[in-house]
């Protein structure tokens, strides 16, 4: 699953070859992993893009996205096929036993509150309420086995 956001803003020749995005721009030749990419942005018209590249995008359910003279959206690519592995990964975590699911939840609301506590403190505003819901809340002990457990 990628990360990177990728934004082709100038006049570009787009190609895919051996599992790499290839951006030839009179600047230079980048080559940047499929593997890294999570979307692109084509937000230009002088943009070509090979099919090849378009074929390898949608196999890796990586959007591209196309903007029009104003820079407003006005259509991104859909695959027909989900992509198997996050769906696995769904099937995975609706199988796993609800204590699991419980502790789980309970630390991401904690880390959550946390979280809203510390902007609330940057932002001058009172804590007293959300300390106490953290309070409520406990800390779930984590065992890292079992949160990486695959199953």
């Amino acid at each position: 699953m990628g990360w990177r956001s990728i934004i082709i803003g100038q006049h570009a020749k787009i190609t895919h070859s051996a599992h790499m995005m290839v951006v030839q721009t009179k600047d230079g030749i980048n080559e940047i992993p499929m593997d890294d990419i999570a979307k692109v942005l084509v937000e230009t018209t002088q943009a070509m893009i090979s099919s090849d590249f378009m074929s390898a995008c949608l196999q890796r359910n990586i959007k591209v996205i196309f903007v029009d003279r104003k820079y407003q959206p006005i259509g991104e690519t859909v695959g027909y096929q989900p992509v198997a592995r996050d769906y696995e990964l769904l099937e995975r975590q609706f199988l796993w036993p609800s204590e699991r699911r419980e502790q789980l939840w309970t630390r991401i609301t904690h880390a959550k509150i946390e979280s809203q506590i510390k902007v609330a403190r940057l932002n001058g505003c009172p804590v007293q309420e959300l300390e106490s819901e953290l309070e409520a809340i406990g800390t779930v002990p984590c065992q890292v086995d079992t949160l990486n457990n695959k199953n």
